[in-house]
C-alpha cells in the first residue's frame, strides 16, 4: 500500500462530521500539515484547539495556493460553487477529491 508524503499540505473544506473525521484520522496517521476551511469560525477554532489543523480559514484564497491535496466535505450542492468561486486559487497540479453524499 502506498502512503502519502507526510509533508503534503492537506486542506479539508468543511469540518463537519465527515470533514472532522478526516482531520482526526489524518492527524492520527501522522499528517501535521492539515488545514481547514469552514464558514463557522467556532468550528475552525475548535479544530485548531484540538490540534487537528494547523490553521483554519473561512475563505480558501489564502491556503488553497499552498494545498497539495484538497478534500471536499461539503453538501453536494455546494461543491461545484466552491470550485468555480475558488478556481483561480487552486495550486497547479493539486489533487481535488470529495467525500460528499448524494
Amino acid at each position: 500500500m502506498t502512503t502519502l508524503n507526510k509533508e503534503l499540505n492537506i486542506t479539508i473544506v468543511g469540518l463537519g462530521v465527515i470533514g472532522g473525521s478526516f482531520a482526526m484520522a489524518l492527524h492520527d496517521a501522522g499528517y501535521r500539515n492539515l488545514y481547514g476551511i469552514d464558514t463557522d469560525q467556532a468550528t475552525l477554532d475548535k479544530a485548531k484547539t484540538q490540534q487537528l489543523i494547523k490553521e483554519g480559514y473561512q475563505n480558501g484564497k489564502d491556503i488553497l495556493p499552498q494545498s497539495d491535496l484538497v478534500i471536499f466535505s461539503l453538501y453536494p450542492r455546494l461543491v461545484h460553487d466552491f470550485i468555480v468561486t475558488h478556481k483561480q486559487h487552486f495550486k497547479p497540479g493539486s489533487i481535488l477529491t470529495d467525500a460528499t453524499g448524494v
